[in-house]
């Protein structure tokens, strides 16, 4: 099934963290409803086989009765696939409820390749051909499990370096200005400025020093991936 086949049902509050989640949903190819309350989302899903649940966990007082409807719901429909959306704050619930609500999460900040990816694999059971791996020179990136590499040795980045190194991969030889990396980078929780930026390329040309990559500064364009 092609993702612009696809139905996604999203729990939303209209905060900024579900807005960005919709829009990333949206980015995927796939249709979005929205619902404003739990009954609503039940009701959608409740039948139609080409829908997948998005419940973003960080959404406050959402019942444990709606969790657990959605366990009896999965229990009864086996085309019915839910994704978890969340943040470190609530990381805990999220994989409580993985394998016996949710099949799949992801975590904040949200990346529009990885929810693609995602749901990708929830609707082909688990196959896709989209490549998870991102790779520029002898630096790699791994969408799903978050690894970064320099050829095979690990690196480790914190949650907001690795969003900025991604964003940068992703659009590797093109400029991206702070304003939209801290954008894109910004959770439910916290609004990141552009200035703070500058602090995640600092920290990433320290980790990267190693790489043939290097991360360039565009005068008034931003920042910029590409092999030395």
């Amino acid at each position: 099934m092609s993702l612009h086949d696809l139905s996604v049902v999203q729990l939303a509050n209209g905060g900024i963290g579900s807005v960005r989640l919709e829009l990333a949903l949206r980015q995927s190819g796939a249709s979005v409803v929205l619902a404003a309350d739990t009954m609503d989302v039940l009701s959608h899903l409740e039948g139609d086989d080409l829908s997948v649940g998005v419940v973003d966990v960080d959404i406050p007082d959402i019942p444990d009765e709606f969790f657990e409807a959605l366990r009896n719901m999965r229990a009864d429909d086996n085309h019915l696939r839910l994704l978890g959306c969340g943040s470190t704050t609530t990381s805990d619930r999220i994989a409580a409820l993985l394998g016996n609500t949710l099949d799949d999460f992801v975590l904040r900040p949200i990346d529009a390749d990885e929810i693609a990816i995602r749901l990708k694999l929830l609707i082909d059971g688990g196959q896709t051909s989209t490549s998870t791996v991102l790779q520029e020179g002898d630096l790699k990136l791994d969408i799903v499990n978050r690894d970064v590499l320099i050829g095979d040795e690990p690196v480790s980045l914190t949650a907001r370096e690795r969003s900025v190194l991604q964003m940068l991969m992703r659009d590797s030889g093109m400029a991206i200005s702070k304003t939209i990396l801290a954008g894109r980078i910004s959770t439910m929780e916290e609004e990141i400025a552009p200035q703070t930026v500058e602090t995640y390329i600092h920290g990433l040309r320290k980790k990267l020093k190693d790489s043939v990559v290097d991360i360039h500064t565009v005068r008034g364009a931003g920042y910029l991936l590409k092999e030395s």
